[in-house]
């Protein structure tokens, strides 16, 4: 019974188990000895993870499997480094490392600029080969600087000579708009939104993760410093990196096809 309780609310307390165990089983015991019964179970303690309820609902498997379905279609008739994935994320001032080292019994400390600081805004792009293009903002992107960006994409991409490429993104509403679709297929590309609440399908997530590791680590302290540190940091992104993020994503395709609840 108490495994169950955890399995229904991962975030239940041991007060709490304690307080049910003494009212459905009129049976007093302590926190510990509940800590001790989860322990046999191989329950710990740890960060919750949130997932949205539509995350995995049936209309979410639907398209998912539709999704993958298509894209291993065009897989067929165009090579790996022809599928091209973009995203935004966003950084700051007071971007930091979450860990640090200090001695026992003392707290780990970073000091951060008392500066209020926009979010920059970062557009990129990336094949199996490695990052192909990236721009930042210190404001949102919006369709105008989208557009702007696609056109820049779109020289890169001549510039490699690779044709009919695959442009993958996330189903933001400006994404959607006739003229970024117009842009891509008058290029002679074919336009791939994601699935909704499938991050995992977007193997620029994991690029972005690395890239934002790199500037915590740098400590910036001034805008200046963020803008530098962010043309740094990306120079890191190797072109191993991408291909170790495609192939991890590529995973996630035949699972979406058998329908699977994918929550990690």
């Amino acid at each position: 019974m108490i495994k169950s309780w955890v399995d229904d609310n991962a975030g239940i307390p041991l007060r709490t188990i304690v307080t049910k165990v003494q009212e459905e089983m009129d049976i007093s015991v302590g926190k510990s000895t509940i800590d001790r019964i989860l322990q046999r179970f191989h329950y710990s303690w740890k960060r919750v993870s949130i997932i949205p309820e539509r995350r995995n609902n049936e209309s979410t498997l639907n398209i998912r499997e539709r999704y993958a379905t298509r894209y291993l279609e065009l897989l067929q008739s165009f090579r790996e480094h022809q599928f091209i994935f973009i995203d935004e994320c966003g950084v700051n001032i007071s971007m930091r490392t979450s860990h640090g080292r200090s001695k026992i019994g003392s707290p780990a400390i970073h000091v951060v600029p008392n500066l209020r600081s926009r979010n920059i805004s970062i557009c990129a792009a990336m094949n199996v080969n490695g990052m192909l293009l990236h721009k930042w903002h210190d404001r949102a992107f919006n369709r105008d600087l989208f557009g702007n960006y696609i056109d820049e994409l779109l020289e890169k991409i001549r510039a490699l000579n690779i044709e009919h490429a695959t442009i993958v993104m996330d189903n933001v509403s400006f994404h959607h708009c006739e003229e970024i679709s117009q842009q891509i297929s008058e290029a002679g590309h074919t336009l791939l939104f994601l699935p909704p609440y499938s991050p995992f399908m977007n193997p620029i997530e994991n690029m972005f993760s690395k890239w934002k590791r790199e500037i915590r680590y740098r400590r910036s302290e001034n805008s200046e410093e963020l803008y530098q540190n962010i043309t740094a940091a990306s120079s890191l992104i190797t072109s191993s990196d991408c291909s170790g993020y495609y192939s991890h994503m590529f995973r996630y395709i035949n699972r979406c096809l058998r329908r699977e609840v994918i929550e990690d």
